[in-house]
């Protein structure tokens, strides 16, 4: 009679320390892509916002413009504020500081608010006979002022 070896007795598969082994391996590969893909998503999120602020303000910029060009003697400084959706959609406009001040101050309380946009026209104090118009975009809009990024972007307008 022979009795079978300890290796034939043996079944196939994987033991539990094993088990243990490859689940954290691949656990960890996993959360390091993870972590990548969230840097990415940052990444595009940053993009998307400054993509936003260069339309949002060459949009103003050409207002600016029509608007110098149709009024002959424009009352300077004039100051424009916009509350904008992510779609760029206006919420809110005021030609002056007064209308929006205190929701760009705090910053706003409606949901879908994305974006503050103020522009500035003036006499430039660098170049004289020419008007600068500074157009700043910061975001998000539903942050205090301290608390949102800005983008700043100027630009020379020749007077009408």
């Amino acid at each position: 009679m022979t009795f079978p070896s300890s290796l034939s007795l043996r079944r196939g598969g994987f033991s539990l320390a094993e088990s243990i082994i490859s689940v954290g391996i691949a656990s960890s590969a996993l959360l390091a892509v993870i972590g990548l893909l969230a840097g990415t998503l940052g990444g595009a999120r940053e993009t998307r916002v400054e993509t936003v602020a260069g339309l949002v303000a060459r949009q103003m910029l050409a207002e600016a413009r029509e608007e110098l060009q149709a009024t002959p003697t424009p009352p300077l400084p004039r100051v424009t504020l916009l509350l904008l959706d992510s779609a760029m959609q206006p919420l809110a406009s005021s030609r002056t500081d007064s209308g929006l001040l205190g929701t760009f101050q705090g910053g706003s309380q409606d949901a879908r608010a994305a974006y503050f946009a103020r522009s500035e026209v003036a006499l430039s104090l660098t170049q004289p006979g020419l008007l600068e118009a500074q157009v700043t975009v910061e975001a998000p809009a539903n942050a205090p002022v301290g608390k949102r990024k800005i983008h700043r972007y100027v630009s020379l307008l020749a007077p009408p």
